[in-house]
Formats: C-alpha cells, sequence, structure tokens
C-alpha cells in the first residue's frame, strides 16, 4: 500500500515529481500539480543489469542513465538537511545546485523545473507557454556503430509541443525545463581568485540566434567587470566550493544579473583573438600563488 506522504521516484516506476525553483533561489517540491513538504531524501542509484527501457530510447542508454544520477545528486545536494544519503556527483557539476547556489550569492536564476512524470512540466507550461529544454548532465549521444555523436544542445520548447511529447518519455529520464529569456544580452564570464573576464556575445550579422550559442560560432567582445558581478561571482565561489568556473549569464542595463550556469572545467573560447594571453598569463600566476601558500615553509 502507498503512503501518502511518501514520493518514490523510481526508474522503473516513477511517481509524478518535480522540484520548482523561482527566480530568486526559493524551493518547492511538487507531486501530481501539489505542493508537497520534504521532510528527509533518500537516494540510491543502482541501474538494472538490462538496458533502461529499450523498446523506448535505443542508444540513449548512457544519457537516461547519467540524468538519473544528476537528479539524484541535486536532491541531496539541495536538500542538505534532510538528505539521509551522500552526494553522488561533485556540487559544482549540478544544474540543480548552481541554481540554488547562484540565487543565494546575489544572481536572478530562470524559473525552472526538474522531475519525472507529465502532470508537473504540462501545470508548468501553462505558466511558462515558451520554454527551453536541456539536460541535467549529459552532453552527446554516441553512436554504436559509427564514430561522430550528436551534441545534446539547448532547445526551445512551446506549450504545444510538450503536450504532444508521449507520457512515456517523461517517465524514463529526468527533465529539466525553464522559462524561455530574451538571451540578447548574453555574457561569458571567466573566473579565478580574484581575475573576471567578461565578455559580451555578438552574433554573427544575418544568422538568427539559437538557444544554444555553441552551434554558431559565436563572437564575443571584452567589457568591463562591474563591482556587483564580481561581488556575486565572489559569493557564488563561496557557496558552491570552488575557486574557478566560466559563467553564462544575461547582463541587462539595469545591471540585473541572470545566472544560467557556471562550468567549473569551462574553456576559454570567448577569450580566443581578444585576451586569451592575458588570461593564461593571470591564470598561471594565480595557480603559483596558490601552489606557494600551500607549500611547507622553507
Amino acid at each position: 500500500m502507498k503512503h501518502p506522504n511518501i514520493i518514490t521516484v523510481d526508474i522503473d516506476q516513477p511517481d509524478d515529481f518535480a522540484i520548482r525553483i523561482d527566480k530568486h533561489g526559493r524551493i518547492s517540491a511538487w507531486g501530481e500539480r501539489e505542493a508537497i513538504d520534504i521532510g528527509a531524501v533518500w537516494t540510491r542509484i543502482k541501474f538494472p543489469l538490462m538496458p533502461i527501457r529499450p523498446h523506448f530510447a535505443p542508444g540513449l542508454e548512457e544519457v537516461v542513465r547519467t540524468e538519473w544520477t544528476a537528479f539524484a545528486s541535486g536532491l541531496v545536494h539541495i536538500y542538505e538537511k534532510e538528505r539521509l544519503s551522500g552526494a553522488k556527483v561533485y556540487r559544482a557539476d549540478s544544474k540543480m545546485a548552481q541554481l540554488v547556489s547562484a540565487a543565494r550569492a546575489g544572481f536572478l536564476v530562470p524559473e525552472s523545473i526538474v522531475g519525472v512524470g507529465k502532470a508537473n512540466a504540462e501545470h508548468f507550461s501553462e505558466e511558462y507557454q515558451e520554454m527551453i529544454f536541456k539536460p541535467l548532465h549529459a552532453s552527446r549521444i554516441a553512436h554504436s556503430d559509427d564514430l561522430h555523436f550528436d551534441i545534446l544542445a539547448t532547445t526551445s520548447l512551446n506549450r504545444a509541443d510538450l503536450q504532444d511529447i508521449d507520457e512515456g518519455e517523461f517517465r524514463a529520464s529526468p527533465y529539466f525545463i525553464q522559462q524561455r529569456l530574451d538571451n540578447s544580452t548574453e555574457h561569458r564570464v571567466i573566473a579565478f581568485g580574484d581575475q573576471v573576464f567578461c565578455y559580451k556575445l555578438v552574433d554573427r550579422a544575418g544568422v538568427a540566434p539559437l538557444q544554444d550559442r555553441r552551434l554558431m560560432e559565436p563572437k564575443f567582445h571584452l567589457v568591463e567587470s562591474s563591482r556587483q558581478l564580481r561581488s556575486k561571482i565572489s559569493n557564488y565561489f563561496d557557496e558552491i566550493g570552488v575557486r574557478y568556473g566560466t559563467f553564462d549569464l544575461l547582463i541587462n542595463e539595469d545591471d540585473d544579473i541572470v545566472f544560467f550556469e557556471c562550468n567549473p572545467e569551462g574553456q576559454w573560447h570567448s577569450a580566443n583573438n581578444i585576451n586569451v594571453k592575458n588570461v593564461m598569463e593571470c591564470f598561471t600566476d594565480w595557480v603559483i600563488s596558490k601552489a606557494d601558500e600551500r607549500s611547507p615553509a622553507a
């Protein structure tokens, strides 16, 4: 018999369950279209020996496993006081934990929902009819019969699209959906220690903007890093527990800063042909200084 106060987020027969994160980083848990209280969270990822739902997603086994692990990890990260089991994935790599940490650091974040089952996703789409869909952690789809792979790009999604998706797809793997925002003020930021390099993304002439800019060879301009930006990045590093990252942000004219994500292993392509040599020199100096701090006194 199912206990009314227990939600089972199970790979084989998951209940409708989702976590909503609003623009201020406030968390709410949802059963089927109803907010619920979370008293305790216990996670255990043990995948079956047989392929997961091979009839539904042939070739997507790795993606499904990765997304389930990221979802479980995110739960124990954002419910730190309630968790009964340890984290599975490095906190700074968890998109769910990133959003909450970013809000605590002073950033705004997109309205978001992460969950299993279609009901809560449909409820979210009633408020935000224009959305984006992206993976929690997986980055690509490999093909066993070929050497090429497909990038799992951020994709636009509207309410009509969502309604056409089969219920079974929402139970095969956790989903991550956010409200769609105007990304015309998108910036990339490379930050480590006290160094902050901010680049405004500039679309190439004649190319329609995409949700995922990795697919359009973007160009950047180096811009000044405001005191507010530097402060929020410093706060974020303290919250998430790292000292290096590349950020995807919206920086609007009124200096509202919206956080999309921070890659703790992020690359420096935004600095190419601009100031990549300076970034490398500063990074080298910073790494050496940190090594010196940890060296025993002579």
